[in-house]
């Protein structure tokens, strides 16, 4: 059971009233807000929003951990950061990427074709998702 304070429902509202909110911010702020005081089982809260029942007790544990750890209502339903490496490219890499791209194609088609991709991609140096990637940024495509 959560116990919401005045400040916390008043918040947990204003987050899923507001038309700038993210989808899954304000389905959160819903799921809390339909635990208080035991309003809702969590099958219920489920059946209601049209979720899993392991989503509905996530974001209930999380929620009383972030109020365990004192952080901001807010940033309670946000997304911790991913584990692992980052996906980023050095300046270097992205050169290396744009310089390559151009000295093999001049011409941009008028639109992306993904099997010019496949050909130019792993048979030639790096794979397939990072050299799009780059080239997409750098609005660089393949001819052919």
């Amino acid at each position: 059971m959560i116990r919401l304070t005045g400040a916390e429902k008043r918040e947990l509202r204003k987050i899923k009233r507001q038309r700038t909110t993210r989808a899954d911010w304000a389905e959160r702020a819903r799921i809390i807000l339909l635990a208080d005081r035991d309003r809702t089982t969590i099958e219920e809260t489920a059946k209601r929003l049209e979720c899993g029942r392991d989503k509905v007790l996530f974001w209930r544990q999380r929620f009383l951990e972030g109020r365990t750890a004192k952080i901001p209502v807010a940033e309670r339903l946000h997304d911790r950061p991913r584990s692992g490496r980052p996906r980023g490219f050095s300046p270097e890499q992205r050169e290396t990427v744009a310089l390559a791209t151009l000295a093999r194609y001049q011409a941009p088609p008028p639109e992306p074709r993904r099997a010019a991709w496949r050909r130019w991609g792993p048979s030639r140096g790096p794979s397939f998702a990072p050299v799009a990637w780059l080239s997409a940024r750098a609005e660089i495509w393949p001819t052919s």
